[in-house]
């Protein structure tokens, strides 16, 4: 049984469950951390070993490109060497056949038909601990920075609303992986605290097609979209396919040349 101030490593693709599993952290009061599921055995561990988790929540495996990757076996690796962990929670995402330690692991969907819909949410100061984001470890060890639960989401509401000027009717498409705090920015408290329906892709945006990234827009009507440069130079490098006006394009983290996009009531003329 989790409680307030519990350690919860998410370690998914951008699964409905993923964020499920973030929301019901920030319910109970559990402090999270959401793990890149392209990560390696060892930065898996440096990870796990530095946040001391209770619970792990992951998947048999997910697709990248048409390859399976196996995320239980990864996960195998290393929690032995976790001595805080007491369960592993597997979503079972591509049915794959993999091994379940008894009194460990537990599939998600089992926990799911005994579990009680009603969760009183757990009384929360603004600045008490709530989620844990490790820098890259390109320079060393990762190194966790703590940012604080409730005070997190108001903060990002009021980025949602300003900066992307949200409005409930919105569809919004936050192209980031929620291994990253980026997502947990924009698409999820930015999005959701702002009433904004927010748009989840599990895989590259240019698989299994090039023109992946157009249809999902074209499909599900996404109005406002929030993605890298590096997604817009791999658009462009594919060749022109017509203009997609979406209102508003913020570029994360990396520096865009002017003529990638056409700023203002924002065309993206690829």
């Amino acid at each position: 049984m989790l409680k307030k101030g519990d350690g919860v490593a998410i370690f998914l693709p951008n699964l409905a469950e993923a964020f499920i599993a973030v929301l019901a952290c920030f319910r109970i009061g559990a402090v999270y951390n959401a793990i890149f599921s392209g990560f390696s055995e060892k930065s898996l561990e440096d990870r796990l070993v530095q946040f001391e988790p209770k619970v792990l929540v992951t998947a048999d495996a997910t697709q990248r490109r048409g390859k399976i990757i196996a995320l239980k076996t990864k996960a195998d690796k290393v929690v032995p060497n976790i001595a805080s962990l007491h369960g592993v929670i597997v979503v079972d995402r591509l049915h794959t056949d993999i091994p379940m330690t008894e009194n460990r692991d537990y599939y998600w969907h089992e926990l799911r038909r005994t579990a009680s819909i009603n969760c009183e949410p757990e009384r929360i100061e603004a600045n008490e601990p709530g989620i844990v984001f490790y820098t890259s470890g390109t320079t060393g060890k990762p190194k966790g920075v703590v940012h604080s639960g409730i005070a997190f989401v108001l903060q990002n509401y009021i980025y949602g609303k300003y900066h992307m000027d949200h409005h409930e009717d919105d569809v919004f498409w936050c192209s980031a992986d929620i291994g990253w705090l980026t997502m947990h920015i924009w698409g999820i408290a930015g999005a959701l605290a702002n009433g904004v329906t927010t748009i989840v892709y599990e895989g590259a945006p240019d698989y299994p097609a090039k023109g992946r990234f157009y249809e999902m827009i074209e499909k599900y009507r996404i109005n406002k979209l929030f993605t890298a440069p590096t997604a817009l130079r791999m658009l462009k490098k594919y060749g022109r396919s017509g203009a997609l006006k979406i209102r508003p394009v913020i570029l994360g983290r990396h520096f865009a040349r002017r003529r990638t996009i056409r700023p203002g009531n924002v065309e993206l003329d690829i």
